[in-house]
């Protein structure tokens, strides 16, 4: 499975994405609550420009991402949260979006 980022009007440099268990992102993200990390698997880094776009893609094996699948590993349920800066260290959040099926 594939899973694409894209964001924009964010600060340029490394952020790092979370897929976070809870499906909102009242209250500026905090509603998203801790973070979704299957089999010990984040998401990784990526750069925004100097324009404030960034895409980053990820692909994992379905044993550990659905889309509609196993509740266990559905990730239609969850939203994604971008962080300040790069991990270990994220920082902040200061964007989130819901995991949508295009």
């Amino acid at each position: 499975m594939t899973l694409t980022i894209t964001v924009s009007g964010c600060p340029a440099g490394e952020h790092s994405a979370h897929i976070h268990e809870n499906k909102s992102c009242e209250e500026n993200g905090d509603a998203a609550g801790a973070h979704w990390i299957p089999n010990g698997e984040g998401l990784g880094s990526f750069t925004c420009d100097d324009a404030g776009q960034g895409t980053h893609t990820v692909k994992r094996g379905t044993d550990v991402w659905t889309v509609g699948g196993d509740p266990a590993t559905d990730v239609t349920k969850y939203s994604i949260v971008v962080h300040a800066a790069a991990d270990p260290n994220a920082g902040g959040r200061i964007g989130c979006g819901l995991i949508e099926l295009e």
